[in-house]
């Protein structure tokens, strides 16, 4: 790797993992502040804190040392996180009454987790 790439991408990993923390930070402050929340808003801080916190450091991290192909990488970062996301709904769901919408709640975990499972195990003969 040239050299100039390999300080673009330092640099690229450097704000990313900076991103993670300035917000575990905010997050930490925000939690010590106000207190655990409950409900929806419990999911919601759970949600945002695996993009906002962990994507950015795992991401940088990946990005330094290499530890993962970007396929894999990818793959369980979008398996993970629907599972998280369905989780969270299926964790709130019997305290708000919904009716025929909410298969369509379920939508978009179910499309990532198709979309990472099928990332995780396409085959490698298309590689060139």
């Amino acid at each position: 790797m040239p050299q100039e790439k390999r300080r673009v991408v330092v640099a690229i990993a450097t704000l990313a993992i900076l991103f993670g923390q300035g917000f575990l930070l905010l997050f930490v402050r925000t939690l010590a502040r106000v207190g655990p929340p409950n409900g929806m808003k419990a999911v919601l801080y759970v949600w945002l804190s695996a993009l906002l916190i962990l994507l950015p450091i795992s991401f940088g991290v990946n990005l330094l040392w290499k530890l993962l192909s970007w396929r894999l990488f990818t793959g369980c970062w979008l398996s993970g996180w629907s599972v998280v996301y369905i989780v969270g709904l299926l964790s709130v769901l019997p305290r708000y009454k919904l009716d025929w919408s909410v298969p369509c709640f379920f939508m978009p975990g179910l499309g990532l987790l198709a979309t990472g499972m099928l990332l995780l195990l396409r085959n490698n003969r298309f590689k060139s």
